[in-house]
């Protein structure tokens, strides 16, 4: 039986409303805004080229949480983030760099969507058309220079943090300038810059995040020997004493593969510059007595277990008593409980009263990619104090590998072993962004750099590591830089 003609219209307008339905979604709907009625007020600025930090003001009750939806413009709004009925800010990182951007936000209930924001469009900043660097000028001073191409924008605005902080202005200066000295900061402290360019409009670019530490506080002199990555010019090292630490040192070795970017590093730079840096076991030929892992029992500072190593020292110091140097590093185990590093640090200190004849070199864990608020950083922190405190000799391995040639600093930026690290603001090391590779790629292999293995890393990182290493040997041997 064929539908009525009435029921035919029904059934026609009915499939005409879901079809347009289907076509056309819901917009986001939201009460008006006048008389008493609850509202949710929405606004968004961009913190960075990444970055778009979200404020709402909601006088809704019974709320039970908000959703944010992002979309670009002629794009659907998608979720991307869920927060708490007590929320009024959020950051959306991880953005393209002078890209438009529409929010809004859904308040919940119990019961469902209570209402929705206005769009709200905004466009992130300009990737880095700043280009920022910082140079520690004293224990309470930094510089800060910078390069804009664009040139547009009224003046600059410098913002600084420390640690985990959030970024406070420190100066607003004129277009055409750039620089600024800020001072009166306090030693030993990692400051962490960036540099807005802005107009009568607002901001209008912003640099990436820079770091830098201000030297230490002037300390009464323990006789703490810190190679660091301060220790890395080679043609510093006068060549008398390169000679003389062939001649004085009997060096023994443990290390696994993060370890072997010091012996590696050291190969490559006796095939680069000739024999003058060679070494072997044993120091035949003029050689330096380097002997690389010959101990038994332990591989290196925690394997197979955080004490081995100490007794495996002491082993192989009563069967070769001309040895007069003990060095063991550490592949990925420093980063660890407090205790464990005691443990560490007495066990050294042990060693030293037992063979007052031999210079035990201390160590710092490899980077691992959590920055200055990490783990990792606070115990080498403590292996660094015990060692200043106390007198001892420290290789610096995590600073030597936090630092380019050039002193940019890497390690607030979440920088790791393999030299990657934190290149758009998000907080998160990056493998796109590799400061060693930069560096390769900027400088003349063979000239400046030189190509060798380098675990786990790039060639440059295990260069600086062998230029660190004689330093060392030098400083062993005699040498005063000063």
């Amino acid at each position: 039986m064929q539908p009525s003609g009435t029921r035919r219209t029904w059934i026609f307008w009915n499939l005409a409303l879901l079809c347009t339905l289907a076509l056309f979604p819901a917009a986001c709907k939201h009460s008006s805004s006048g008389g008493s009625s609850p509202v949710i007020t929405l606004t968004a600025q961009s913190d960075s080229p990444a970055s778009v930090t979200l404020s709402w003001v909601s006088t809704f009750s019974g709320v039970t949480g908000f959703r944010v939806e992002r979309s670009v413009p002629g794009g659907d709004f998608e979720e991307i983030f869920e927060a708490g009925a007590a929320a009024t800010t959020y950051t959306d990182r991880g953005l393209a760099g002078g890209t438009q951007y529409l929010y809004r936000i859904w308040v919940l209930g119990s019961s469902g969507d209570l209402d929705c924001s206005d769009d709200v469009e905004v466009t992130t900043l300009d990737l880095e058309p700043i280009v920022l660097t910082a140079q520690v000028v004293s224990s309470s001073g930094i510089d800060l220079s910078w390069e804009y191409t664009s040139g547009d924008g009224g003046g600059f605005r410098i913002e600084r943090k420390t640690g985990g902080s959030d970024f406070t202005g420190v100066a607003e200066i004129d277009a055409g300038e750039d620089s600024f000295s800020d001072t009166g900061l306090d030693a030993g402290t990692s400051y962490t810059y960036r540099v807005y360019a802005f107009n009568d409009d607002g901001d209008i670019a912003c640099s990436g995040e820079v770091s830098a530490t201000t030297g230490p506080a002037t300390q009464p002199d323990t006789g703490a020997l810190i190679v660091d990555h301060t220790c890395i010019d080679l043609d510093a090292i006068p060549e008398e004493w390169i000679t003389q630490a062939k001649e004085d040192l009997h060096i023994a070795y443990g290390h696994t593969s993060h370890g072997s970017q010091l012996t590696t590093g050291m190969t490559g730079l006796a095939a680069w510059k000739g024999d003058l840096y060679a070494y072997d076991s044993g120091g035949s030929g003029g050689t330096l007595d380097l002997r690389d892992s010959p101990f038994s029992g332990a591989l290196d500072l925690g394997n197979p277990d955080r004490e081995t190593w100490a007794s495996a020292t002491r082993t192989y110091l009563d069967t070769h008593p001309e040895v007069n140097v003990i060095i063991w590093s550490w592949c990925g185990q420093a980063d660890t409980t407090e205790e464990n590093i005691e443990t560490y640090l007495s066990l050294m200190e042990e060693l030293e009263t037992n063979y007052p004849h031999v210079s035990f070199v201390y160590m710092t864990g490899h980077l691992v990619g959590t920055g200055l608020a990490g783990n990792l950083h606070l115990r080498n922190e403590q292996i660094r104090l015990f060692c200043r405190e106390n007198g001892k000799v420290l290789y610096d391995f995590a600073d030597i590998e936090s630092y380019d040639p050039d002193g940019n600093e890497y390690l607030s930026r979440y920088a790791d072993d393999g030299c990657y690290y934190d290149g758009d603001g998000d907080g998160t090391t990056d493998t796109e962004f590799n400061w060693a590779q930069q560096w390769q790629e900027s400088h003349a292999v063979g000239v400046d750099w030189y190509d060798c293995s380098s675990a786990h890393s790039e060639p440059l990182n295990a260069n600086m590591k062998a230029y660190a290493a004689w330093w060392l040997w030098a400083r062993l041997a005699g040498w005063d830089p000063e």
